[in-house]
């Protein structure tokens, strides 16, 4: 596909590109789940595939053997791992007799994590970017009848100028912890009520009376073991929330990482 004297190639799985030539449109900026590693571990331990509902249909544009931009994308045949559950918006649709799927969403799979957007080296610019790789996925959209094309956790510098491309903003609430400067715990604990504070406090003292402590492992010094239970605690999470579970990742994923 030509665009604009680049070549814009669509790849079925991130393993048809090269860690290294992936990687290279990153920064230390970038979520670390737009990296290859991450990307990868999703596919290739099946978490993320056909079976799963997501088709991977990742956007890559070039300049000869260049890499100079690339984009996550996934055709989902299902809102499973999305993290945006849009599953009322499915049933009404079916109500109405229309169709909810295929979609084309660009997104990290299964990690709610705002920053999505698409890479891409420094010589070419990003508004450029986001007009090429964007006019090819609706292209791709209406010659293969896929419904609606989404960007969903996207950084907030790309939400900006979505709507004056035609989109609109999907809206969500999350809660933020911010630090306003807090000199210590007790300062932060003032914004409170007595009784609040009391419960707080009494909070705070339990994981050591109860003989928990915490630490911090880097990656690099984390263990099998480790991954192991971070497996177990994502499944004991999700059994917690039955139906509305998000066990979207196996256990192999925690093992490829």
């Amino acid at each position: 596909m030509a665009a604009a004297g680049y070549e814009l190639k669509i790849l079925r799985s991130i393993d048809q590109i090269k860690r290294e030539q992936w990687n290279a449109l990153t920064d230390e900026n970038d979520l670390p789940f737009l990296e290859w590693e991450w990307l990868s571990a999703m596919e290739a331990s099946g978490s993320i595939s056909p079976e799963t509902g997501w088709h991977p249909l990742h956007f890559t544009l070039w300049s000869g053997e260049r890499l100079l931009a690339a984009a996550p994308f996934y055709l989902k045949t299902n809102s499973d791992g999305e993290y945006v559950y849009d599953y009322f918006w499915a049933e009404a649709a079916h109500s109405l007799k229309h169709h909810w799927y295929p979609k084309l969403v660009g997104t990290v799979p299964a990690t709610p994590a705002e920053g999505y957007h698409f890479l891409h080296r420094a010589e070419i610019s990003g508004d450029t970017v986001t007009a090429l790789i964007l006019d090819a996925a609706e292209k791709v959209c209406r010659r293969n009848n896929i419904v609606s094309l989404s960007l969903l956790f996207a950084d907030p510098g790309l939400s900006r100028i979505l709507p004056s491309l035609g989109y609109t903003a999907w809206e969500h609430s999350h809660y933020l912890w911010q630090n306003h400067d807090f000199k210590n715990f007790d300062a932060y604990l003032d914004l409170f009520t007595k009784g609040q504070r009391k419960n707080i406090r009494k909070e705070y003292r339990s994981p050591p009376e109860q003989g928990v402590a915490v630490s911090i492992v880097e990656g690099e010094k984390a263990s099998e073991e480790h991954f192991r239970k971070m497996f177990e605690l994502f499944t004991i999470t999700n059994d917690k929330f039955y139906p509305w579970d998000a066990r979207w990742v196996n256990e192999e994923f925690f093992m490829y990482l």
